[in-house]
């Protein structure tokens, strides 16, 4: 994450990664306010370039807020997180837990808006399963792009000698007929394997 914090005729620039601050050189406005926006917009843009961050948190008062957001290209814009509640003179590590804090809510927000989808979708002839055994089924049959996987969640599974199929079934393996080994844990197996695929998890 990305951070400009906008007041006081300053603007802060900071990097929050793993919980950590990283703040760079901050500018002073000496001149034009509009001038001072243009500069703070070029500064954010070029820290995202060469940071490579994923968002952007700008805080700013009300009054500078639009312009700012104004000034930033479409692909800045669409990864700009919006906050007035951090002042210019708040502390990097207080700056940093509010950027986690917001993290984790949006995570939780967006988890839970795609956990009621795939309910929603996992009806007869849809692209979405519910239940171990239709995942790993469609796991192995199937490019998947997502897989959700409950919190603590473990099962004794079987995966193939010879061409690696999981399956919760013991015997022999149902694509190739070659003797299965157990797996102690199939979900996170699974969900490595899932990983592995560029899936999300």
């Amino acid at each position: 994450y990305g951070v400009a914090v906008l007041g006081g005729n300053r603007a802060r620039f900071l990097e929050v990664f793993m919980g950590r601050p990283r703040e760079y050189e901050e500018r002073k406005q000496t001149g034009r306010a509009e001038t001072f926006i243009g500069d703070t917009a070029a500064a954010i843009e070029s820290l995202t370039r060469s940071q490579g961050f994923d968002r952007i948190v700008l805080c700013a008062p009300a009054e500078l807020e639009a312009a700012m957001v104004d000034r930033l290209r479409p692909v800045v814009q669409n990864n700009l997180i919006l906050d007035q509640t951090l002042k210019s003179n708040t502390p990097a590590e207080q700056i940093a837990r509010r950027v986690q804090t917001a993290e984790s809510e949006a995570r939780q927000v967006r988890e839970s808006v795609l956990a009621h989808r795939l309910v929603d979708e996992s009806g007869a002839g849809s692209r979405a399963v519910l239940g171990l055994s239709r995942t790993l089924w469609a796991f192995e049959n199937a490019p998947i792009r997502s897989l959700f996987v409950r919190d603590g969640f473990a099962k004794m599974g079987r995966s193939c000698t010879a061409c690696g199929r999981l399956s919760l079934l013991d015997g022999k393996c149902v694509s190739c007929g070659r003797p299965t080994v157990a797996v102690f844990n199939v979900v996170d197996e699974l969900a490595q394997r899932a990983l592995d695929r560029n899936a999300e998890l």
